[in-house]
């Protein structure tokens, strides 16, 4: 499901570079593409069984996180970055909600944001998306 995510915001001309976890890790050392998007992971949890027997089906609500990097340099203090940050996070918003990705059964919306960090003139901020899938025993 990540990598159909990460797909899907490369199609973000805004967006210089686009990536899971292995790249925001590197990133986090020294981003030079600017703005840039990470997606990963962030939580599950799967309803009840309504059979119990022979057969077990759980649909399986998953959240995931879209963390973005803006700068602008014209503010050290960051507020200017906000100005960035706005309709990155609209295109960002444009281009998963509704929008179902491969092996879920609901498309994407939107949970909550808030700011992450401000560091090396680098505004980081994440978004929570969630969706959902359906689980079956195979026996």
């Amino acid at each position: 499901m990540i990598d159909s995510i990460v797909m899907q915001l490369r199609t973000i001309p805004s967006l210089k570079l686009v990536g899971g976890a292995v790249q925001f890790e590197a990133a986090k050392d020294g981003l030079t593409a600017l703005p840039a998007a990470f997606v990963l992971p962030s939580s599950d949890a799967a309803d009840d069984s309504p059979w119990l027997d022979t057969l077990v089906q759980q649909r399986v609500g998953a959240e995931f996180v879209v963390i973005m990097a803006v700068r602008n340099l014209a503010d050290a203090q960051g507020a200017a970055a906000l100005d960035v940050l706005s309709p990155v996070r609209a295109d960002v918003r444009d281009a998963l909600l509704n929008w179902k990705p491969a092996d879920t059964d609901d498309g994407c919306i939107y949970r909550n944001g808030r700011l992450v960090a401000f560091a090396n003139g680098v505004l980081w901020w994440q978004d929570i998306y969630a969706t959902a899938y359906t689980i079956r025993s195979t026996q």
